[in-house]
């Protein structure tokens, strides 16, 4: 039960592009909430009523998985874009597509595990706990940076097979944007991280704060390789970023084995920003070969004073108020505020208006074919 999702979701994933190229979001957040309450209902009345324990979970989870495959597979149907035969020519175009991949995840996998696995060989268990707590308090980062680039991808890939040129100025406007966000999410994490492990968890679990704010910006830095990845891909150069995911895992194994017996766990936490900086850097360089983006340093610059000021803010305010958390809470919130405001007030981005309205169905078909 637990495979057959995965697989049953592969068709549900097709219909799902074929709506992001159009950039109809709201039916698939329509598609998707419902979906989540069937399987989430499913699951209930299967654990509450019928005792089924784990395994309710499961049939949950293939039940929500049947649901999507049948109304994308009708919506795909309708739209004349799927065809019950067998086609060996799109077999072996999708498998050159989508074979580099397959090591890409499975290093992104191991780069994942290798720092909690380095801490458990030279630490103790209770090291790779306080660890693993700072760290996923910091990967909810990853909300933010896959949700915006979520919303991003479908309109990249519906410009770039039309206007190379238009692709290629939204993402030069894109990028400022998303560090701007992800910056300011990274930020907020890295401020209130004490506070949110503190009110959390026991005394012992404590310390863990420190893991975060490294964690949070390490994500920051690993969605800024979306666009480039996605330059490599339409130019059927996925194996670039199947390699560039390779160098990262090593580097991120050799970086732990040597530095995590000198310097203990955080060292693993900026090795993991290290390895995410080195997968970016690797993705932006090879898709300068094919379409040259120019980076917004002055509105990246701008976010970067933004957060300098602010934390200058607080480090300045902080001696005069008391050692109650409720204080630090409080001092935090205002700090926040005044980031804010000043985000409102200098170009932290292009704020200038640019519509992005649904495609032609032309174009679309056009888009969904070359994705």
């Amino acid at each position: 039960l637990a495979l057959a999702v995965p697989l049953i979701q592969q068709l549900a994933t097709m219909g799902s592009v074929h709506f992001k190229l159009r950039l109809q979001a709201k039916k698939i957040s329509v598609i998707d909430t419902i979906t989540f309450v069937v399987g989430t209902a499913t699951t209930l009345y299967l654990l509450v009523a019928m005792k089924y324990g784990v395994l309710s979970m499961l049939i949950g989870g293939v039940s929500a998985a049947v649901l999507a495959l049948c109304i994308y597979v009708t919506v795909l149907v309708r739209a004349d874009l799927l065809s019950f035969q067998f086609d060996f020519d799109v077999l072996k175009k999708g498998l050159r597509f989508s074979l580099p991949y397959v090591p890409m995840l499975a290093c992104t996998w191991i780069a994942g595990l290798s720092d909690r696995l380095v801490i458990l060989f030279y630490g103790t268990t209770a090291s790779v706990g306080l660890y693993s707590l700072g760290y996923d308090i910091g990967r909810m980062l990853s909300i933010v940076s896959s949700s915006v680039n979520r919303v991003f991808d479908p309109v990249l890939w519906s410009t770039i097979t039309t206007d190379v040129e238009r692709a290629k100025e939204r993402i030069e406007r894109y990028i400022p944007f998303y560090f701007w966000i992800t910056f300011g999410g990274a930020c907020t994490l890295s401020l209130f991280a004490k506070e949110i492990i503190l009110g959390l968890t026991d005394s012992k679990f404590h310390s863990a704060w420190v893991v975060t704010p490294i964690v949070a910006f390490a994500y920051l830095v690993s969605g800024l390789y979306g666009p480039f990845s996605n330059i490599l891909a339409y130019h059927d150069k996925a194996w670039l970023v199947a390699l560039g995911a390779f160098v990262q895992a090593v580097s991120n194994l050799i970086l732990n084995l040597i530095l995590v017996p000198m310097f203990g766990p955080l060292a693993a936490a900026w090795t993991t920003l290290g390895s995410f900086f080195i997968l970016t850097l690797w993705t932006w360089y090879y898709s300068r070969s094919y379409v040259k983006i120019k980076i917004g340093w002055r509105y990246i610059g701008t976010s970067v004073s933004v957060g300098l000021a602010a934390v200058t803010l607080y480090f300045l305010t902080s001696p005069f108020i008391g050692e109650a958390l409720w204080q630090s809470f409080l001092l935090k919130c205002c700090v926040l505020a005044f980031a804010c405001f000043l985000s409102y007030l200098l170009p932290v981005f292009d704020k200038r208006p640019d519509e992005i309205y649904p495609i032609s169905d032309e174009k679309a078909n056009e888009a969904e074919k070359t994705s």
